[in-house]
């Protein structure tokens, strides 16, 4: 369970699974380079990472989100100067309001991704239920998960690299899964 601000519990959250990440994963989810990150921190504030005791900085949730909201906005055309004068409350609903406007596959990864900072899992769900009502299952599955799943830092050295048949024991790479997912007859021969 996570506690909220006021540290009282809630039963249907999970305890996230990484709570301090490094500038690489940062980088890996935003699409930001480091180097950039790192004059974002210096000439604006926007960031304040924590250190080890060989001195390489770490970043926590908060941290994770706010340079994934500035990183969107500014992919939209926002100027950084603009969104570091702004409070986090404000880009966040800016994100929000972007977010709603922005349809597709896009806006739902993008939308998955805020419930997934926020451990918001009935967000999460509306989300993916709302895609799947209105394109279908297969749809979610091949334009917002395995999209999704590609973003996730480290996804790929987490056994998501190769997928077991059932039964043969033969690992299959996932980039056969997708490409035979893009096909007439998606799992075909496997």
């Amino acid at each position: 369970m996570v506690p909220d601000f006021l540290g009282t519990s809630h039963p249907n959250v999970m305890e996230p699974f990484l709570t301090r990440f490094h500038i690489r994963d940062l980088e890996q989810f935003s699409g930001v380079k480091a180097h950039t990150i790192r004059v974002w921190e210096r000439r604006y504030g926007l960031l304040e990472p924590g250190r080890t005791d060989t001195n390489i900085r770490t970043y926590d949730l908060s941290e994770l989100k706010v340079i994934l909201n500035v990183a969107y906005l500014n992919q939209r055309g926002y100027k950084i100067s603009k969104l570091a004068a702004m409070r986090p409350d404000q880009r966040e609903q800016l994100v929000r309001t972007a977010v709603q406007e922005e349809s597709g596959p896009d806006g739902a990864i993008r939308s998955l991704v805020l419930a997934m900072l926020s451990f918001d899992e009935p967000q999460f769900e509306r989300v993916c239920s709302a895609y799947e009502e209105a394109h279908g299952f297969r749809a979610l599955v091949e334009q917002v998960h395995v999209p999704l799943l590609d973003q996730v830092p480290g996804a790929q050295d987490a056994h998501w690299d190769t997928e077991e048949a059932p039964g043969d024991g033969l690992e299959v790479p996932v980039g056969q899964v997708r490409h035979a997912a893009s096909e007439e007859e998606p799992f075909a021969g496997l």
